[in-house]
């Protein structure tokens, strides 16, 4: 039981063989103190989504980002959202992680420009969109999904047509 190393094995056996609760047992056990238990949470919080406690998640992501002004449980927040088509809960979640990071997103939350970019999309905010979309493109450049998602983007509002064909092109090699 001391051994923080093998409840973490344990606990990832549990999780692949899809039994979420006992893992999640065990993932409980890894304290604040612990090196990793951002990750431990974070991993947590994907777990109790994925056995249908999606409210336990979104508040163990909450209380992450009360407690420790965790940014990356905001993004995980609106990426539940999201998975769920609740983009309007997606985007609120989004832009309060980008409003903590600050006026610019450095590379480190390229993912938050990608995924707020697609809830953008979704959510008929195209000008929004391409700007977030464009600028994590700019961290990102040979990232298959992006180029995919913004090359269908432009293609779909009938502009950028070369540009989208090159990226599409490019996200084909990747």
């Amino acid at each position: 039981p001391d051994y923080i190393e093998a409840r973490l094995l344990l606990a990832n056996a549990l999780a692949r063989s899809g039994r979420y609760n006992e893992a999640i047992s065990f993932f409980s056990t890894i304290g604040p103190e612990q090196d990793n238990y951002f990750e431990v949470q974070h991993y947590m919080a994907d777990l109790l989504d994925e056995a249908e406690q999606t409210d336990k998640a979104l508040a163990l992501l909450n209380d992450l980002f009360m407690k420790h002004n965790d940014v990356e449980a905001l993004i995980r927040i609106g990426d539940i959202y999201r998975s769920k088509e609740n983009y309007g809960s997606a985007l609120k979640a989004y832009n309060r992680a980008a409003g903590q990071i600050g006026k610019s997103i450095p590379e480190e939350y390229w993912y938050l420009l990608y995924a707020r970019g697609m809830v953008y999309e979704r959510e008929g905010e195209w000008n929004k969109a391409e700007a977030d979309l464009k600028a994590a493109l700019v961290y990102r450049p040979d990232h298959p999904y992006l180029l995919n998602y913004l090359g269908y983007a432009w293609a779909d509002q009938g502009v950028h047509l070369d540009e989208s064909l090159g990226l599409l092109e490019r996200a084909s090699c990747l």
